[in-house]
């Protein structure tokens, strides 16, 4: 499962989109991830997870006990923006899910 708003946004990034900039490749990677997602959330908001611009982070899996040293390791390391945005649930093989987990999202 995903939080949505544990992702870690860029300044400005949300206000562009909702202002209709977007990436001509945009569309095709909400469309390619549907097949994949479920989305337990307004999509508007999910808008900017499929932004091309910001597809380039590190995702990576640790066990839950590891989670707050590993952050505090990627960002002594210069990974200032490094968070925590989900964690893997039981579900449907295959599938990410996501959730608005926390009151508001936090931009960098």
């Amino acid at each position: 499962m995903i939080d949505q708003l544990g992702i870690p946004i860029l300044p400005g990034a949300a206000a562009m989109l909702r202002q209709g900039v977007q990436s001509t490749l945009h569309p095709g990677n909400r469309d390619a991830a549907s097949r994949y997602t479920n989305m337990d959330i307004d999509l508007t908001d999910a808008d900017i997870l499929f932004d091309p611009q910001t597809s380039g982070g590190l995702l990576g899996a640790v066990p839950d006990q590891s989670v707050e040293n590993v952050i505090d390791v990627l960002r002594q390391s210069g990974a200032f923006h490094g968070a925590a945005i989900g964690r893997v649930t039981e579900g449907e093989p295959g599938r990410i899910s996501l959730k608005r987990d926390r009151a508001g999202i936090s931009p960098l």
